[in-house]
């Protein structure tokens, strides 16, 4: 479907029987196939392939599930590449690319021929001397432009005929008798079981080389990093700064808890400690409060504390019947 040289060798389904890629009852369903659709039928042996596979499971020739799957994917995968092949061979280079590069090189080219000739130097014409007899950028030019026209002329069907495209005749040949191979001959057979030379090693240290090899001896490769080196002083980590949090508003203490602060009484304050959604009240024991740092929320209320202290001091001075600066009702 893709290569012409392997369409020539095998022309119909015919010769493709007689070479051995296909048996009488596959043609068979092969044409009664073209009767239904026209579409390529490149997925009907892996579909046979997989029905197998399923057969062998139920029969017991295939050990377990894994295998199966394993199995199938590779069959899918197969499946995916011919499909991809199909459509490198379907939807190619745009045939409007191809003919613009090559009408652009050779209008190039023959407009080159006429624009770079000399003049005659015998018509007395000033400035007009040969300076060079050969174009050599001309040459390059000519050999650069061309060159690449026709390796894009190559590169646009690489299972055609050229001589640089993909020998597909020798691919058949050789994957076919592979096959054989491995199924056939070589299914069951494997040599001895024995001692290798690197039986008491763990592993070779090293593997020998010849006079020839001994000049691309090279030692392992290391990481771009390997030769940077680091003082000693500047080995150290740094001590770890700890942050402390700001008190949010609604970590501050209630209205009825700073009155009570007020007059010394600090048990049953609830203070909600901010950023750990739990609450803390004052002056109950903790085990952990004498060894950590004090926080701003227990600053603020230190600072309640002695601001409560003054405010009883001041009240005492006062005259009798003031209370923050007004009469005292009688």
């Amino acid at each position: 479907m893709t290569a012409p040289a392997v369409k020539k060798r095998f022309p119909s389904r015919e010769h493709l029987i007689e070479a051995g890629f296909m048996t009488e009852n596959e043609q068979k369903i092969f044409d009664d196939l073209d009767t239904k659709t026209p579409h390529p039928k490149y997925w009907m042996p892996l579909v046979w392939a997989g029905t197998i596979v399923t057969r062998a499971r139920k029969e017991g020739r295939i050990r377990d599930d894994f295998a199966v799957k394993t199995i199938i994917d590779e069959i899918n995968r197969f499946r995916g590449l011919c499909g991809s092949l199909l459509s490198y061979d379907w939807i190619s280079i745009p045939l409007v690319y191809t003919q613009v590069v090559t009408l652009s090189v050779y209008t190039f080219f023959l407009g080159t021929i006429m624009g770079r000739q000399f003049l005659d130097p015998a018509q007395g014409i000033p400035k007009q001397d040969i300076d060079f007899y050969v174009p050599v950028f001309t040459f390059l030019q000519f050999f650069f432009y061309m060159g690449w026209l026709k390796v894009a002329e190559s590169l646009v069907n690489p299972f055609g005929e050229d001589d640089d495209d993909f020998e597909v005749n020798w691919l058949v040949d050789r994957n076919l008798q592979v096959s054989y191979l491995i199924v056939d001959e070589m299914h069951s057979e494997h040599p001895e079981l024995i001692q290798d030379k690197y039986w008491d090693e763990i592993f070779p240290t090293e593997l020998p080389y010849t006079i020839a090899a001994e000049q691309f001896r090279i030692e392992p490769p290391l990481g771009s990093t390997a030769n940077i080196e680091v003082p000693e002083v500047e080995q150290e980590f740094l001590p770890l700064v700890e942050e402390e949090e700001e008190p949010e508003d609604e970590g501050l203490p209630r209205t009825d808890d700073v009155q009570d602060l007020e007059n010394g009484d600090t048990k049953g304050v609830d203070i909600k400690v901010p950023g750990s959604g739990r609450s803390s009240a004052c002056g109950s024991a903790h085990p952990q409060s004498a060894s950590r740092k004090p926080s701003v929320l227990s600053m603020i209320v230190q600072r309640m504390r002695i601001g409560s202290t003054d405010n009883l001091r001041q009240r005492s001075v006062r005259p009798h019947g003031m209370y923050n600066g007004f009469m005292a009702p009688s």
